[in-house]
């Protein structure tokens, strides 16, 4: 359920599997959707082919996670501190877009730049 935020930090020694074929269901909370984008196409179908639990630190969770911490009770406060540094510095407006604009984005550089513009333009047209 984590996979959608913009940032996530694990304990590194935190077991994290998508164990869904294991159980004979398939993926739920978009996972389909983000894990992909997130790692990679090929360490996705690992990940979800085997039904393995990995630890955060391995391979196959490459890029998942913005920051890894070694004591289970350092996660909050680091989570705690990206947080604070987030509210104090920047727009959530712009940042919502932003996601928005590379998780929809229109498949072409040119599509995506008359996107952007388009959305900047209207930016610059409201309070």
């Amino acid at each position: 359920m984590t996979l959608a935020m913009n940032i996530r930090i694990a304990l590194r020694s935190a077991k994290i599997g998508f164990v869904f074929a294991r159980r004979g269901i398939i993926m739920e909370a978009c996972s389909s959707f983000y894990l992909p984008r997130l790692i990679g196409h090929s360490r996705a179908m690992q990940a979800i082919t085997t039904g393995a639990v990995y630890r955060a630190d391995e391979p196959v969770f490459d890029g998942l996670f913005a920051e890894l911490v070694d004591r289970a009770e350092d996660v909050l406060p680091k989570a705690l501190g990206v947080a604070e540094e987030v509210v104090r510095n920047t727009s959530c407006v712009s940042t919502y877009l932003m996601k928005e604009l590379m998780y929809r984005d229109s498949g072409s550089p040119e599509g995506q730049h008359l996107l952007d513009s388009r959305v900047i333009f209207d930016l610059f047209g409201s309070p």
